[in-house]
This record gives C-alpha cells, structure tokens and sequence, in this order.
C-alpha cells in the first residue's frame, strides 16, 4: 500500500511539473507590410532554450490572419517564423509564453514586410516595389548602370531606384546597416539612378562613416522595378 502512494504521489509530481500536456497557450495575428491579413501561412514557433517536447511548435493562419499555439512550454522564450513554399523571409518575432494554463494574447502582429523568391527577388508589402540585389563587391557608377540594364531576372524591367525609393529601405537600428538581413550585401552605400551634376551620381547611405570620401569597396547596385504579379 505504501508503495502505491509513493508510485501515484510521483506520477501526480509529473503531472503537474508538465501541466498534464497543457501548458501554455499563445494567440496572434501576422499581416503585411500594410496591415493587411495573410491567411493560410504556417507560422513556426521555435524554443529558443530547446527542452524536449517543447523544442518546435507549427500552426497555420485563418483567413483573417490569426493563429493560436497550444501546449507551449510555460514563460519560454520563442522566436515565430513564417513560412511558405512560394518564398522565405527574414522577417520574424521573439515573444514569450505567459504562465500555465494561460493564453497570452501578442498586443502588436508578426509583420511580414519583405519576403524573396528562389529567383532571388525580394517584395516589399508596405511599397508595392521589389528588389534585387546585386553583386557584393565595390561597384562604380558605370558598372552600376550596366548591370542593372542587363539584368533579365523574373522577366526583367528593372531599372536603378532613386533616392526617395532607397529611403524607404532604411529601418534604423537594424542589423548593422539600418537595413532588412533579407538584403545580403556587405556594402554601406547604394547607388541611384539620379544625377547631382553632369558626371556624379548620388549614393545613398545606409550605414557607416558619413564622412567623404565613399571607400570604394563600399558601393553597391541594387535594382528596382513594380510589382510583377
């Protein structure tokens, strides 16, 4: 007899240690760079610390851009991902679990502003524009110019972007160049397609030293053109 109590006084310790299978429970909404639901996207919620049978989480979205997890380990840290077989995106949420038994409600969305094809073309939601990057290496003007002018990705009629359009890139504070990790370029300045005078182009920067001169291996090309459907 005494050793059924111990045996269901220890299974009763388990139980509540794990919170009979239920543990904490999170809510949220993902949408565009415009506000705008995405529905039927798998949002992934991956333990930042991995405990065994906490480490990875999938749900997917309604149509109006909600998602609920169950079962997540009780004031864990986990960072949510999107993920689609059309694009990938570097765009994602570090949140944390609310107590056992609870469900935490995320006060703001998961944005998804920028995503990128196999092709290698980068949508921006909130613009309408998308991106290509070009090569990572310094670039001057002419090189600049040609190569966009040559560039047949995804159908072409890319062109170079000018100032105002490399200005809504700009998000400061992220990564180490104020600007998404989605654009993979070690270059602190990017070339325009406007002209400050008859043989000078204007660059614009997205970190680094502002003082001139421009190190050379700094400048890079990126092209632009709207939304192809």
């Amino acid at each position: 007899m005494r050793s059924l109590k111990i045996v269901l006084v220890m299974v009763a310790m388990s139980l509540l240690a794990f919170g009979c299978g239920k543990q904490s429970a999170l809510e949220g909404k993902v949408v565009d760079g415009q506000g705008q639901p995405i529905g039927g996207l798998k949002v992934i919620a991956k333990q930042v610390q991995p405990m065994k049978g906490y480490e990875q989480f999938e749900t997917t979205t309604a149509s109006d851009g909600t998602f609920r997890f169950d079962k997540l380990s009780r004031k864990s840290e986990y960072v949510l991902k999107a993920w689609s077989q059309a694009w990938s995106t570097e765009d994602n949420l570090t949140v944390q679990s609310g107590p056992r038994g609870r469900t935490k409600v995320l006060v703001s969305p998961m944005v998804i502003r920028f995503t990128v094809s196999a092709e290698g073309v980068i949508r921006d939601s909130k613009t309408g524009l998308e991106w290509y990057v070009g090569p990572d290496t310094g670039t001057n003007w002419d090189q600049a110019a040609r190569w966009v002018a040559d560039l047949s990705v995804s159908g072409g009629g890319w062109r170079l972007p000018t100032i105002a359009e490399l200005g809504t890139l700009h998000e400061p504070r992220m990564g180490g160049r104020n600007l998404s990790p989605i654009f993979k370029t070690t270059g602190s300045y990017v070339w325009s397609g406007e002209m400050q005078g008859p043989s000078s182009a204007r660059i614009y920067r997205f970190g680094g030293n502002p003082d001139p001169p421009i190190p050379y291996d700094a400048k890079r090309v990126f092209a632009v053109r709207p939304r192809k459907d």
